[in-house]
């Protein structure tokens, strides 16, 4: 009977050891901290037009069209206002909104700003007269120099002619609609501007 005892107090013994054992190299289970949750993205709130000539970025809200001549390559950011919206009108002349166009125009020589503002500002006076024109005059726009004048009768709008190394650049701002609208239409054109990258 003792046999038998010491014979199970052996067992457990030994069992009890191969337990310790196997837990001993039993890898013990590492604490992983769960990652912090990654920030949520900011809404995208206006993209990035990048061409051959210049880089901006505009609303989201703004749409972009463009279109190739012999000697020269425009792009117009156009925004149609809430009544322009509303009235279904979306395809006529711009009367609540604001539309910016930038051309490049393939010339070279020394005077060639003047020369294109003084046939744009001419073919104005000849379509709506004198009256309608403003004269030419030197401005800073967005960081660059720049010839000036406002024409209206075929859309009111201020003209800007840059010229860079890479060619003349005509910018037309036209701002329209109820005067409750016109700052905050002036506020994006101008935000617009000021990150114009011209090439």
């Amino acid at each position: 009977m003792k046999k038998g005892l010491y014979l199970v107090l052996i067992c457990i013994a030994l069992g009890l050891g191969y337990l310790k054992f196997q837990a001993a190299r039993s890898p013990q289970p590492t604490v992983v901290s769960s990652p912090s949750p990654s920030p949520t993205p900011t809404p995208q709130t206006e993209n990035t037009l990048e061409t051959p000539y210049f880089t901006l970025t505009y609303p989201l809200e703004a749409t972009v069209s463009s279109y190739t001549s012999p000697d020269s390559s425009t792009w117009a950011i156009s925004y149609l206002g809430k009544s322009q919206r509303e009235s279904g009108r979306t395809q006529t002349e711009l009367f609540d909104g604001y539309n910016l166009s930038l051309t490049h125009f393939e010339v070279v020589g020394d005077n060639v700003r003047r020369t294109q503002a003084e046939a744009d500002r001419t073919g104005i006076v000849d379509s709506c007269g004198q009256e309608n024109v403003t004269v030419i005059r030197t401005s800073a726009f967005s960081n660059y120099e720049a010839l000036t004048f406002y024409g209206g009768c075929l859309g009111e709008a201020d003209y800007y002619y840059l010229q860079t190394e890479s060619g003349l650049y005509r910018v037309t701002k036209m701002i329209v609609g109820p005067d409750e609208y016109i700052p905050e239409y002036e506020k994006s054109i101008d935000l617009i501007l000021s990150k114009l990258m011209l090439k």
